[in-house]
């Protein structure tokens, strides 16, 4: 008979029909006499059958004029730039660009193998199962353990050397209630509490690398949100969600249902388009 933790590992495949038959038979032989992963493997369903539902959105009115007026600016001036640029300048800074992707593939990989990466999914863990009734617990958690600090949205920036997308409100009536800079394993990356008139409160991280380890062997499945790949978490009684936004991740943890994540990931990311095509080159 095989143990909780290595049907959990399983029950993704399962879900979408990819074991091998007699890998199968011996999960769902399992399945029958425990209960909680039963559970987990009905969370898979109902997550696919939020997603199913999703619809595809327009994007914002004025949204691409804006883009390609802002766009044909900044290749002019890229023209301009690329006159006079010397071809073996163009050619170092390629080099360099290389070498650097190359030196944070390698360092990457070796942060994953260490213990630290490990107690991060513990810890982050905790956080999740707490954030539900008591989110202001769950975030002392967070604090305590990766050196949190409370700062102005400006001052945050400056920290962590990217300008975080995360406004002052977001659809539905959230408004930013905090700002935080937190020192993790990963990264040292920005997140944004928000909360709304009726008692909800959401957490928004931005980070250099995608980070579903977070997550644990919670179910989880892959969906469409209005347009954009996004990792959809089952959490208790509430939704988290991670995707690439522009050149880096958001997680977000608290929502209410898929409908909600739709919307927020749609805004953020016509947000990031509109911010990435007015941005002057450095």
């Amino acid at each position: 008979m095989m143990n909780c933790e290595s049907v959990r590992e399983l029950l993704s495949a399962l879900y979408d029909h990819e074991l091998e038959p007699d890998r199968e038979a011996v999960v769902r032989q399992h399945l029958e006499t425990c209960p909680d992963c039963a559970q987990q493997l009905a969370q898979f369903a109902e997550l696919s059958k939020l997603a199913a539902g999703l619809r595809q959105p327009q994007a914002p009115t004025g949204l691409w004029s804006t883009i390609d007026a802002s766009l044909d600016a900044r290749n002019h001036q890229d023209r301009r730039v690329a006159g006079w640029m010397p071809r073996y300048s163009r050619l170092a800074i390629a080099a360099t660009l290389l070498v650097a992707a190359t030196v944070a593939l390698l360092g990457y990989q070796a942060w994953q193998g260490t213990n630290e990466h490990q107690e991060m999914a513990v810890t982050f863990g905790q956080y999740l199962d707490r954030f539900h009734k008591q989110p202001e617990r769950a975030q002392d958690l967070l604090l305590t353990r990766y050196d949190g600090r409370l700062v102005e949205p400006d001052q945050a920036a400056t920290l962590v050397k990217f300008n975080p997308n995360a406004p002052d409100e977001l659809p539905q009536g959230f408004a930013r209630a905090a700002t935080y800079v937190l020192k993790m394993p990963c990264c040292t990356c920005t997140q944004t509490i928000y909360k709304d008139g009726n008692g909800q409160t959401l957490a928004l991280f931005e980070h250099a690398d995608e980070q579903r380890d977070w997550f644990g062997d919670r179910p989880t499945i892959m969906a469409q949100c209005q347009g954009k790949q996004a990792c959809l978490v089952q959490l208790r009684g509430q939704l988290a969600a991670c995707w690439k936004c522009g050149t880096r991740h958001l997680t977000l943890v608290g929502a209410r249902d898929v409908e909600q994540v739709s919307e927020l990931v749609a805004y953020l990311d016509s947000r990031q388009l509109s911010l990435e095509a007015v941005r002057e080159p450095s």
